[in-house]
């Protein structure tokens, strides 16, 4: 390899050649040469270029092929590695001219399968060739695209409302492949609190308000009529299982009362509720609770993920088969995005 200075510009190329290849120039102050120089050049996973720099692509950007791959820019999203199993998938697919578009991220390999998000979708490559995810609200999780933070947990659950006001809304359920995320199942009957959604970081209060909070929660136990066979505690309920929304230590908590006839607002008496058809299913939603949370008296209790999809006093409903398709791939940590669709996602 030998460094030149172009006459004129100013600019430095450096020249790369093997008899195989040929002379082949790279500009380290693209782009392009910049990535080529972060992966150790000659000496990296790409090897020498096969080409020179081919500026004048799609939406601005430039292309150039290397031994064991390729690099691939567009202004708008930053250079990006292509190799192996992604790379000869992306060509299949049209490359950057086809329904993927320019790589987003760098390729990332996590619990096995290597994964690379794209502008219209995902690849995940596992032991030969590559799958194609299309572009939804799956792939936001991946591609960094959402406000809320997901944890690479197992599986990501959206209720997204289209506006504010509205206690419509829809429900995704979403599992992780290596680092990206892909879409499991989805449903539009779902509801949440009849006033809709708070603002991002504004409790949701009192459940006589009738507010659903914003926001990304971990899911680690759930309730009802009996165990569908799911990852989380379960607890079944019984005539003394209530929940608290009286302010002090039992604050938004399950307990058991004395007797089956004791009452006490504003607790919730889940056998009631449950013989009702609501609590048949439940998963509680750790908003104000949960590890490593504190409980703020008077922010808010009693979200759960329940059945019978009417408006709620807060939490989200889906109906019964769906709460219970939910709980049985359902495992702690899991995480539950709610919330509305222009607060939740990133262009």
């Amino acid at each position: 390899m030998r460094s030149y200075q172009q006459s004129g510009s100013g600019k430095r190329v450096s020249i790369y050649w093997t008899a195989g290849t040929r002379a082949r120039a790279v500009h380290p102050g693209h782009a392009v040469g910049k990535k080529y120089w972060a992966a150790t050049t000659v000496y990296g996973k790409l090897g020498y270029p096969t080409s020179d720099l081919k500026p004048g692509q799609e939406a601005g950007g430039a292309v150039q092929y290397f031994q064991k791959g390729r690099i691939a820019y567009p202004p708008a999203t930053g250079a990006q590695i292509l190799t192996g199993q992604i790379l000869t998938e992306w060509k299949k697919r049209g490359g950057r001219t086809g329904k993927l578009g320019y790589p987003l991220q760098p390729a990332k390999t996590r619990d096995a399968p290597t994964t690379q998000v794209f502008q219209g979708g995902s690849l995940v490559a596992p032991r030969s060739g590559a799958d194609y995810y299309p572009k939804n609200e799956c792939w936001a999780l991946g591609a960094g695209k959402t406000r809320y933070r997901h944890g690479y947990a197992s599986r990501v659950s959206f209720a997204i409302a289209e506006k504010y006001g509205t206690y419509k809304a829809g429900f995704i359920n979403c599992r992780r492949v290596g680092a990206v995320y892909v879409q499991a199942w989805k449903t539009a009957t779902a509801t949440v609190g009849l006033k809709g959604f708070r603002k991002p970081g504004v409790p949701s209060g009192h459940t006589a308000h009738r507010w659903s909070p914003q926001g990304s929660y971990t899911v680690t136990e759930a309730f009802g009529e009996g165990n569908p066979g799911t990852g989380l505690s379960y607890r079944k309920l019984n005539p003394r299982s209530r929940w608290s929304g009286t302010p002090g230590s039992s604050y938004n908590k399950y307990y058991e009362s004395a007797s089956p006839f004791f009452e006490r607002w504003p607790d919730e008496n889940l056998w009631n509720i449950m013989r009702a058809g609501d609590y048949r299913q439940s998963v509680v939603i750790n908003y104000n609770r949960g590890p490593g949370q504190q409980v703020r008296q008077g922010h808010g209790f009693a979200i759960f993920l329940h059945a019978h999809p009417v408006a709620t006093f807060g939490c989200i409903a889906l109906e019964l088969k769906n709460v219970s398709r939910y709980l049985k791939t359902a495992q702690k940590g899991d995480r539950i995005v709610m919330g509305v669709r222009k607060d939740i996602f990133t262009t």
